[in-house]
């Protein structure tokens, strides 16, 4: 239904060093999108999905409701003990613990309506909502299961694109675009408030350490897998830590923007060979090209083509997002009890902005926009603050706060889910 186009060569190991040509039903069918929150993966995929044959899932997990996979990580304890109820697999053994996935479920619920893009025989696109009849046996996906995350990820792939009308993409064309995130694996890629924040604790260290290895897991598989691609979606680590912090910080809780903070060890080892191609959110704000060349570097993977969506797909990223540390980056900002942010310091003082609203919010119904944890971490998918004290010191379970090894003699606010 939609023309070939050629595929850019992603390394020796995929392609051979070549360029050449996929037909879409020849192309991977996953893409999967590697990346951390706050990195722009909510309208980055939002953009992919007005293309008419892919469908953005979003994130198909949250911490402490369903993750992919984790293990018993001894150091924690207490209200940080690991919950393996909530994981599909042990990461240790490749046992698996559930068969089900209210989160994913959630997802695919919500796409009830997909924007198709026209165009083809007008100057201007057109675009009209496809009703697509998902009806997805959640038992079929887990049958056979081996401990393997692109097996799953094609899983979905093929229920959910047995619900999309053949007039609005072929069966064997149609593709699906999920997140990978260090969460989905047990991680806490928090990051630093403040100079004086305390070092992470024994139980932050010891579980990222047992996380990498299933992260790590989790790509291996996708590299192995032809049918599923990758890319990894990067943001400046100060200016992604800082979109948390507008979003989620605690009152009266500080950011130094001049603090250097390096990606995390979960970004470091996302790159080539462990992904097919790595793009900077900063490339795609550069107005409707920047928009529209990450948007063909990211459904070339697959085999579609960026015309069939350049226009609606753009308007999604192509505005400037430019984050407050990026235009003062010796700042220090405070959080203010009404969730405004004040940049404190004597060059700087008394200047109050705004609270962001909510990233992502809520599109039209026929835009099949992502569910509300996509945009960010749901408050129970981030450690608690107090992972350094005792569990009857922790810190209360209703507030939400990112940054888990800051003091815990900071005030939390409580701060939920926009």
């Amino acid at each position: 239904m939609y023309a070939a186009l050629p595929l850019a060569a992603l390394g020796a190991s995929v392609l051979g060093g070549n360029e050449i040509t996929l037909q879409a039903s020849e192309a991977p069918q996953v893409l999967v999108i590697i990346s951390d929150h706050g990195s722009g993966t909510a309208e980055f995929g939002a953009a992919l999905q007005t293309h008419p044959c892919m469908i953005d899932l979003g994130e198909p997990f949250a911490f402490k409701k369903t993750v992919w996979a984790t293990n018993e990580v001894a150091e924690c304890t207490g209200n940080m003990a690991t919950d393996m109820s909530t994981s599909i697999f042990n990461a240790i053994t490749g046992e698996k613990v559930r068969s089900s996935n209210p989160v994913l479920m959630d997802r695919i619920a919500a796409q009830k309506t997909h924007v198709a893009i026209y165009g083809k025989l007008s100057a201007t696109p057109v675009r009209r909502p496809v009703a697509l009849n998902i009806g997805v046996d959640e038992a079929s996906l887990y049958d056979g299961l081996n401990y393997n995350f692109a097996e799953y990820a094609l899983r979905i792939r093929d229920k959910v694109c047995a619900g999309v009308p053949a007039d609005v993409c072929a069966p064997e064309d149609c593709k699906i675009t999920l997140k990978m995130l260090p969460q989905f694996v047990n991680a806490n890629t928090a990051g630093v408030l403040m100079a004086d924040d305390p070092p992470a604790s024994k139980c932050t260290t010891a579980r990222n350490d047992k996380a990498m290895i299933a992260w790590k897991d989790a790509l291996q598989s996708m590299v192995d897998s032809p049918k599923v691609a990758t890319f990894a979606l990067t943001r400046n680590e100060r200016d992604r830590q800082f979109s948390l912090f507008e979003e989620f910080g605690m009152s009266d809780g500080k950011f130094d923007c001049s603090l250097a903070r390096d990606p995390s060890s979960f970004a470091s080892v996302a790159t080539y060979p462990s992904v097919d191609d790595q793009i900077s959110i900063e490339d795609c704000w550069t107005g409707t090209a920047g928009a529209n060349k990450c948007l063909e570097t990211a459904l070339k993977l697959v085999g579609l083509s960026a015309e069939d969506c350049a226009t609606a797909g753009a308007e999604k990223m192509a505005s400037s997002n430019t984050a407050m540390c990026a235009a003062t980056p010796q700042a220090v900002y405070k959080r203010l009890s009404n969730g405004n942010l004040e940049k404190v310091g004597e060059e700087a003082a008394g200047v109050t902005f705004q609270a962001p609203a909510p990233e992502e919010a809520a599109p039209a119904p026929e835009e099949a926009a992502p569910a509300p944890e996509e945009a960010a971490p749901a408050p129970e998918e981030a450690a608690p603050v107090s992972e350094e004290a005792a569990p009857e010191e922790a810190a209360p379970s209703k507030a939400w706060w990112p940054f888990g090894n800051s003091n815990t003699t900071q005030q939390l606010a409580t701060v939920g889910k926009p």
